[in-house]
């Protein structure tokens, strides 16, 4: 009868303890499911706030990307979606910058040039031969003919050129270029000297020759071939060197007069002058440099020495009456000199 009553009394106990913790185990499982679904929340929060900053970066590559396109890789795949968010968290690039001048130096071209000429020459003056009944004259009259006249012609040149370049290998340049400049390349010189025309007399006697010559260069032009190196690629040091020409002049004269006695009275006079034009061709060589400051303009500067040969005049200086006194004179003109110019091309 104890026992059983007992029995009852732990069957009741049990029960009581059942109704009395079961809320407060729901509470318990309650209070958990709200901290897991805060943090889901607040782990919802943050993606939601990187998908933000994501669409927010896509936006503005998109922007960048209509500014600047750049074209696809060749064979590209097809883009992993993951890509995209890997992408939008890189700093964007800002856009490349324009790519840099390519020189090229081939192609024909055509320019102006403008400079200066100058000669360091002489017309060469010798008598090849001597006439007249007055024979002992003759050495006296040959000493005062003017052996030389130092005439050093210079003066302005300008004009225009015409050419082609072909670049190869890769830092040279070869070419040719025909040129045509008007020109004022003169000078003229005097001379004259007296000689004693005595003869061992106890009269006084002597002769007096003046002279005086002139050359010019009334316009000048080339044809040569050009052979140049790029040590940077605008700027081209070259050599020249071809066929050159030009229209050239030179005029000479002489006067004479024998003087006798003691009045000082001229006895025998007389005046030659010699005059020839024509147009002769010699060569050219020189060198220069030339910066290509836009890929269709350049400037050069540029030296060139010519040779045209010389000029050849022959006159007879006679004094007093026909068959007195002459003299058969040669003079030698020379036409070699300098030319320093500078030109801009404009290249097709």
């Amino acid at each position: 009868m104890r026992n059983s009553r007992f029995k009852n009394l732990a069957v009741v106990a049990t029960g009581l303890a059942i109704v009395n913790f079961s809320p407060v185990r729901a509470w318990a499982d309650d209070g958990e499911r709200i901290q897991s679904l805060e943090k889901e929340l607040a782990a919802l929060k943050r993606e939601n706030e990187t998908l933000r900053r994501i669409r927010k970066l896509g936006d503005e590559n998109a922007a960048l990307a209509k500014e600047a396109p750049v074209a696809p890789a060749p064979n590209s795949k097809r883009s992993d979606p993951r890509a995209a968010y890997v992408a939008a968290d890189m700093p964007v690039k800002a856009p490349p910058l324009p790519p840099a001048p390519v020189y090229s130096w081939t192609g024909w071209y055509v320019g102006l040039n403008a400079g200066g000429g100058w000669q360091n020459t002489t017309i060469d003056n010798s008598v090849n031969s001597n006439s007249g009944s007055a024979g002992g004259l003759f050495l006296p009259l040959n000493a005062a003919i003017a052996q030389q006249f130092n005439t050093h012609p210079s003066g302005f040149i300008g004009g225009g050129q015409i050419g082609y370049n072909y670049q190869f290998a890769p830092n040279w340049v070869a070419g040719f270029e025909a040129d045509f400049q008007g020109a004022n390349i003169k000078g003229t010189a005097s001379a004259a000297n007296t000689a004693d025309a005595s003869g061992g007399g106890v009269t006084p006697s002597v002769i007096t020759v003046a002279g005086t010559g002139s050359q010019k260069i009334d316009w000048f032009g080339t044809l040569r071939g050009r052979l140049g190196w790029l040590p940077v690629d605008p700027l081209l040091v070259y050599a020249t060197g071809g066929l050159a020409y030009g229209r050239v002049e030179t005029d000479v004269s002489f006067s004479g007069s024998r003087f006798f006695g003691l009045g000082n009275a001229a006895q025998l006079t007389g005046f030659t002058d010699a005059s020839q034009s024509e147009t002769r061709a010699g060569w050219t060589l020189g060198g220069g440099l030339e910066w290509m400051f836009a890929p269709r303009w350049t400037v050069k500067a540029e030296y060139l020495y010519y040779d045209l040969g010389t000029e050849t005049l022959n006159q007879t200086l006679a004094m007093g009456p026909s068959g007195t006194l002459s003299a058969n004179i040669q003079s030698v003109s020379h036409y070699r000199g300098n030319i320093a110019r500078a030109g801009v091309n404009y290249k097709f």
